[in-house]
């Protein structure tokens, strides 16, 4: 009866042991097949060496400098615009900087190796619109035109009074003589060369002042005048350089504004 007894035990026994072995010998199984894709993965996910070449989109010419990084790696393309850089392997990318240039990222895929073109694209660079308007000193420009034609504008025609030779006064009874260079020099004053240069530069001085202040740009402004109209009003109204030099801004401002409502009356009958 008691070897019975230990003979049922010994079975138990057994059967505890072989369902524990049979459960050990399957978990390393189980955790296998968790673990198998991911072991896929890693294998296929294995290191790279891609090389190519980055040129510019429109010209196709080579792009030398360019900044690439990946995970692993740093490089730049010579001056053919060719690189060769380490990735990874697949599900890296690639990021390609450049001066000028928009940046690119180049996912790496199964079968990149060699011989890759990659295109940039430029930015396009749009300023704003900027206005120069020139605005001249005419004053200023006077005294440099005076400056550099001093002594045109400090010559003068000879006059009657120069044409007489006063007497020495240490010889009695001396007349007065005439100096025949300065009758010469006088009868010929207005057919000088000086003399006409003079002429010419001030009346384009004259000219210049009145320009400075009666222009197209204040009419318009003040008549909102415009093309054929305000060239029209411009040259029938034109005032004179004598009431311009004694007439202030305001006075100018109502002449033209006055001569407007003339102009415009003249117009419509």
């Amino acid at each position: 009866m008691l070897k019975a007894n230990e003979g049922k035990a010994s079975m138990a026994t057994f059967s505890v042991r072989s369902a524990n072995v049979l459960r050990i010998q399957a978990m390393p199984i189980h955790k296998c097949l968790i673990l198998l894709p991911l072991i896929i993965s890693c294998f296929g996910a294995k290191a790279q060496l891609i090389s190519g070449k980055v040129v510019d989109l429109v010209t196709r010419q080579p792009i030398p400098g360019v900044m690439l990084v990946s995970s692993v790696d740093r490089r730049n393309t010579n001056e053919n615009g060719e690189f060769e850089i380490k990735t990874s392997g697949l599900g890296d990318t690639i990021k390609m900087i450049a001066l000028g240039y928009k940046h690119y990222i180049l996912p790496v895929k199964q079968a990149m190796t060699d011989g890759n073109i990659v295109s940039l694209q430029r930015i396009s660079i749009v300023l704003n619109q900027v206005n120069i308007t020139a605005s001249r000193n005419r004053r200023q420009d006077s005294i440099n035109n005076r400056l550099a034609f001093a002594q045109v504008f400090n010559h003068h025609a000879p006059r009657i009074t120069d044409v007489f030779v006063p007497p020495p006064q240490n010889v009695p009874f001396a007349w007065v003589s005439i100096d025949l260079l300065q009758v010469l020099g006088y009868l010929t004053r207005n057919s000088n060369h000086v003399t006409k240069l003079q002429k010419t530069l001030l009346k384009d001085e004259q000219a210049n002042y009145i320009q400075s202040r009666y222009n197209k740009n204040m009419i318009s402004h003040v008549t909102n005048l415009q093309g054929d109209s305000l060239q029209t009003f411009t040259d029938k109204y034109f005032p004179t350089a004598d009431w311009l030099r004694k007439a202030t801004d305001y006075e100018l401002i109502q002449y033209v504004r006055t001569k407007a409502v003339e102009f415009r009356t003249a117009r419509q009958n």
